[in-house]
């Protein structure tokens, strides 16, 4: 029987965008007054949230007096040569408590009296500046994959996915074939082409139990946890964008994004920020590659099983996704399918250094090699590999260490890879160059059925032929 799995957004770190405006204030601080016109001499936040945010100067201090149930009752404007003790507040007001933070109501800004709210609204929403970078959130989503890359495309923003390619591989015989275990989000239930996608997904694995080989049709309304974080700023502008250009997404998940931070529709913008617009595609788009100044620009086509992977590439741009996902009514949308072997035309915006990174850590074994073309990393590392020929100029590329008999001494990333050595990750393959077995090399081949392939099965048999052995993982070879 199918598991649905409703979506959920939980913060589980974060600041409140109290802390943009404190940094404005704190920049302004010679200019701010208080409602008496005494000159302030500082701003403090102790925490971050609006209560904790004040003003002191060499004379006054600001306490608002609340209520046991919280309710502001009065406000105190004292001298800060005799600051009031909590007992003497309470003899002043029997029955009610000073609050642990000083309140601010109103202020000068230069010759301008403002209210506190008002002025921070003007700050923080009219203005946008690079102050509503420092209020960060993170979030847990539990939701589609394909909502996952959405958000997985501002690739500047902190992200960890659950990696269904991982949970999939480590289900025992007894369990891979049983459908509840592909868990799906249930924005996708009852939905005609999703309900089909998943059976043909079933299909697949029935007919393959091999990952790489049945996630091609594996449809992007799986679900699974992922973690996303991003500051204030690009928060915003991504649920405008939601709003005004993805509204499946927008009342899917966008609105538990406002829920759980007290954003309104009021704190939205009525366009587009300049930051995303980005991510979509030009109009002019045709596959090919330039070179300009040390930065590389290439337009290609990529599945969405390797797109997936692709989208982690930080501190590059990939566009694409987003014409992709681009829509305006939202129950026509929700019927459109994205499944592993869909196709997205995608620019691909890097500098030199940062590809060649790319570049070296998918031609790693853990990466998605098998075959050739859109679905497949070796597709994307073609014109790059042109150039290896030897076992020397493939260890000179790869992210792994080697001594100076060229045995591997580092592998980066073991703490991924060591599950299918152990046999806990069965269905993925193991890397030949950690257990300097030929039939590993030969599996390998025999899966991917590629030139990079190839060149591992000789790497290999020159490891062997050196007298390589079993990977032992020591960080202080790192």
């Amino acid at each position: 029987m199918k598991k649905y799995i409703d979506p959920e957004v939980r913060l589980i770190d974060g600041t409140k965008y109290d802390l943009g405006f404190y940094t404005w204030l704190k920049s302004r601080r010679k200019v701010i007054k208080l409602e008496d016109g005494t000159q302030i001499d500082d701003v403090h936040i102790d925490g971050v949230t609006t209560d904790d945010l004040y003003f002191d100067s060499n004379y006054h201090i600001i306490f608002e007096i609340r209520k046991d149930n919280g309710e502001s009752d009065m406000k105190l404007l004292v001298d800060k040569s005799s600051i009031l003790s909590n007992d003497e507040l309470k003899l002043i007001h029997p029955g009610m408590r000073p609050s642990t933070s000083n309140k601010i109501y109103q202020f000068y800004v230069d010759n301008e009296l403002v209210e506190f709210e008002e002025y921070r609204d003007r700050i923080i929403k009219s203005m946008n500046l690079q102050y509503n970078n420092f209020p960060q959130y993170i979030f847990e989503i539990q939701g589609s994959a394909l909502f996952r890359d959405l958000l997985y495309v501002i690739n500047w923003s902190g992200q960890w996915a659950e990696s269904n390619r991982f949970l999939f591989s480590i289900l025992p015989d007894s369990a891979v074939l049983d459908e509840e275990n592909y868990h799906i989000s249930s924005e996708y239930k009852d939905i005609p082409e999703w309900e089909n996608q998943f059976q043909t997904y079933m299909d697949k694995i029935h007919e393959t139990q091999i990952t790489d080989e049945n996630r091609t049709e594996m449809p992007y309304s799986i679900s699974s946890f992922f973690w996303w974080g991003c500051n204030h700023k690009t928060l915003i502008n991504l649920l405008s964008m939601l709003k005004l250009k993805m509204p499946f997404f927008y009342n899917t998940y966008g609105i538990k994004l406002m829920d759980v931070l007290d954003i309104s529709e009021n704190d939205l913008k009525p366009f587009v920020d300049a930051s995303l617009q980005q991510y979509f595609r030009c109009d002019d788009w045709k596959k090919g590659s330039i070179k300009n100044s040390g930065f590389y620009i290439i337009n290609t086509e990529i599945s969405y099983i390797i797109l997936s992977q692709f989208l982690r590439q930080s501190l590059s741009i990939i566009s694409g996704v987003f014409d992709d996902l681009e829509h305006s009514d939202p129950n026509e949308f929700s019927h459109k399918v994205f499944k592993g072997d869909t196709i997205c035309k995608i620019t691909f915006v890097s500098h030199e250094k940062k590809l060649m990174s790319t570049v070296s850590k998918r031609s790693c074994n853990f990466a998605a090699n098998s075959g050739t073309g859109a679905g497949s990393w070796s597709g994307f590392l073609e014109d790059f590999l042109k150039s290896v020929n030897t076992s020397d100029e493939l260890r000179s590329l790869l992210p792994c260490k080697f001594d100076e008999n060229g045995l591997l001494k580092f592998c980066p990333l073991w703490d991924d890879v060591k599950f299918r050595n152990s046999g806990t990750e069965s269905r993925n393959c193991v890397c030949p160059l950690t257990t300097c077995k030929i039939d590993d090399a030969k599996s390998k081949c025999m899966r991917d059925k590629n030139r990079l392939s190839d060149l591992f099965y000789k790497l290999t048999e020159d490891m062997i032929s050196k007298g390589g052995s079993d990977y032992i993982h020591d960080l202080n070879n790192k």
